[in-house]
């Protein structure tokens, strides 16, 4: 089939209350144009078309994100569906077209191709269905053979239970004969598209059962909606590769993350921002992964956040650890409770159990670092870096002041203050002299109470 794509996006979506083109906003993950939009692609058009509005870039910047080669044009005055679709029409080339709304997250390519595929015989068509509540969309009445649409927002006679999706199929020449015979005589005064199906042609009406893929978001009770059917619909893809999910109600997985097979999501987790989980993992209860790599057989315990971060085979995290942008952790890790790391590289068998804070630092491999330990990697006005060696063992409540380079099988007393290279093999104490006062404790009780 040889058709083109047209996308109206040029409203503002101001029934939602935000600052900006409720298309560029997010839902689960994505900004909302391009959801509708990455349905058109798999359409396999020749070519989409967007139609945006002169106030705001928004809507070409989130698009970006896809890489595909939109045509944008500019709708100058906002006059209506009609008037969007008029200023797209210039921009396409193929005989036959197809319009779409953009606020459509849920829609998929299969209903673009059904809609494209009327095209013989037919000058027009488009799709309505029966869902549960009309919300904001326009009515279908039936006539016996012939149909009216008319707008939510305008008055009609009588009752349906079916509205117009907003999906039309037009062809070019039946556009470009008709379009400018439309008129505004209307509450908002502005050209409708369904208007066009008042004139006499040759046209379709197509029901489709499936009303949620056709849903449209006007408002932030439909931006949940929304989510939580693309969420719903994300879960049941992942249950058919194999990946177990004990609740799906209380997870929040975005559309864009991979899980592999036979991993493990408990309730309360969050993973999000492209992430990708590897096969036969374990996310308990109240971790968040976002932007990271995890790779097989990683156990995240309860409470973890794992920020644009990598994270090796066999490795553990948590419970409650914190992995800041820029970490690196290898195989057979073990970052435990109350670890903060941060531009962190820990290479195979590092343990870092519990209380310490790892920023600009290299870790070689099976090093452990104690309870207590931190990285002093910021002087007041610039970060600098600390590098451990391979088999080092860090004492509890140590302190690194960076730059410093600590050599190969070193070890580090506990509560030392490093402040200089402590070479291979070598043991570092830096820790000021004991003095034991004999009966000095009931003195100063003595005193203190008298």
């Amino acid at each position: 089939m040889n058709f083109d794509i047209i996308i109206l996006a040029a409203g503002m979506g101001t029934r939602t209350g935000l600052p900006y083109s409720k298309l560029a906003a997010k839902i689960n993950g994505k900004p909302l144009i391009c959801f509708s939009a990455a349905a058109a692609i798999d359409a396999n058009p020749s070519d989409i078309v967007v139609v945006t509005n002169s106030d705001n870039d928004d809507v070409e910047k989130a698009l970006g994100a896809l890489g595909y080669p939109f045509k944008f044009a500019k709708q100058q005055l906002l006059a209506g569906t009609a008037d969007a679709l008029q200023t797209g029409l210039e921009f396409c080339k193929a005989d036959c077209l197809v319009v779409i709304n953009g606020d459509m997250p849920l829609v998929i390519p299969e209903i673009i191709e059904k809609i494209a595929s009327f095209q013989a015989g037919i000058d027009e068509a488009f799709i309505y269905t029966k869902p549960d509540s009309p919300g904001n969309m326009g009515r279908v009445f039936f006539e016996g053979d012939d149909f009216r649409i008319i707008e939510a927002h305008e008055p009609a006679d009588g009752k349906t239970e079916y509205v117009n999706s907003g999906v039309y199929f037009f062809r070019r020449a039946f556009l470009e004969a008709n379009i400018d015979k439309l008129n505004a005589n209307n509450k908002k005064n502005e050209l409708y598209i369904t208007d066009l199906f008042n004139l006499k042609a040759n046209k379709k009406a197509v029901f489709c059962e499936d009303w949620k893929s056709l849903s449209g978001v006007n408002s932030l009770k439909e931006f949940e909606f929304a989510a939580k059917a693309l969420r719903d619909r994300k879960i049941d893809t992942l249950f058919e590769k194999g990946v177990i999910i004990y609740d799906r109600e209380t997870v929040y997985i975005e559309s864009d993350v991979e899980v592999g097979n036979s991993t493990v999501i408990y309730p309360y987790s969050v993973l999000k921002g492209g992430s990708k989980i590897g096969k036969e993992c374990v996310i308990e209860s109240f971790s968040t992964v976002l932007e990271s790599e995890i790779s097989d057989n990683v156990i995240i315990k309860s409470g973890s956040y794992i920020e644009g971060s990598i994270v090796g085979e066999k490795s553990v995290i948590g419970p409650m650890a914190h992995l800041r942008p820029g970490s690196v952790v290898g195989q057979l890790c073990r970052v435990g409770n109350f670890v903060e790391t941060k531009k962190a590289v820990l290479k195979e068998g590092v343990k870092a159990s519990h209380l310490s804070y790892l920023g600009d630092c290299e870790i070689g491999r099976e090093t452990n670092i104690g309870c207590g330990t931190i990285t002093c990697n910021y002087d007041g006005f610039e970060k600098h870096k600390t590098v451990i060696g391979s088999n080092v063992f860090i004492g509890s409540d140590s302190q690194l002041v960076a730059p410093v380079k600590i050599g190969d099988a070193a070890l580090i007393a506990a509560g030392s203050t490093i402040t200089e290279d402590v070479p291979r093999d070598a043991l570092a104490i830096s820790r000021a002299n004991q003095k034991n006062i004999p009966g000095g404790a009931a003195r100063f009780r003595k005193k203190r109470q008298s």
